[in-house]
C-alpha cells in the first residue's frame, strides 16, 4: 500500500516529513548503503523503491539489485549536500549491479568562481568500465522515460 507511512510536507527543498519511514538495509531486488539517520523518506516513496525494484529484478536478474544512498533526516530538514532531500521525496539512486560494486570514478579538479576568481578543489564522478548501461536503460523504460 502506497499510501501508508511518513508523509511529506512543504517542498522538497524547504520541508519535513511527519512519521516518517525508514528505508530498510536491503530487501528483495535493493541494497541500501545510507546510515539509517539519512534513510527516512515518505511512506509513498520507501513502498515505490522497494516494489519497484523488486518486481524489475524479478523480471531481469542478470542485472543485481538497485543500490540505493541518501532520501532524508527523519524529520526532514536539511542535510549536507542535499539540499532538496528534506521533505523524504528525493532519493540518491546508484543504479544495479552487485551491491556496491564500484560503478562510478571519482577524480579531482579544481574549479574557478566567476565572481571573485577563487579557486578550489572540487570531486567529479564519471560511469566506471563495468557501468550497467543496459540494465539502466530497462529501469528507465519502465517508467516510459527513453
Amino acid at each position: 500500500n502506497l499510501a501508508l507511512g511518513g508523509h511529506s510536507r512543504f517542498e522538497p527543498n524547504r520541508g519535513s516529513i511527519y512519521n516518517a519511514t525508514l528505508m530498510p538495509k536491503d530487501g528483495p531486488g535493493f541494497s541500501r548503503k545510507s546510515v539509517d539517520a539519512k534513510a527516512y523518506g515518505s511512506g509513498f516513496l520507501v513502498s515505490f523503491v522497494q516494489e519497484s525494484a523488486r518486481r524489475f529484478t524479478m523480471a531481469n536478474p542478470q542485472c543485481g539489485v538497485l543500490n540505493v544512498n541518501q532520501i532524508a533526516l527523519r524529520s526532514g530538514g536539511r542535510f549536507k549536500g542535499h539540499a532538496s532531500h528534506q521533505n523524504g521525496t528525493d532519493i540518491d539512486l546508484a543504479y544495479f549491479g552487485t551491491p556496491w560494486a564500484p560503478m562510478v570514478k571519482y577524480y579531482k579538479t579544481t574549479v574557478v568562481a566567476k565572481k571573485n576568481k577563487k579557486r578550489r578543489t572540487v570531486y567529479r564522478a564519471t560511469t566506471s568500465d563495468n557501468f550497467p548501461y543496459d540494465c539502466f536503460l530497462k529501469w528507465l523504460k519502465l517508467f516510459g522515460l527513453p
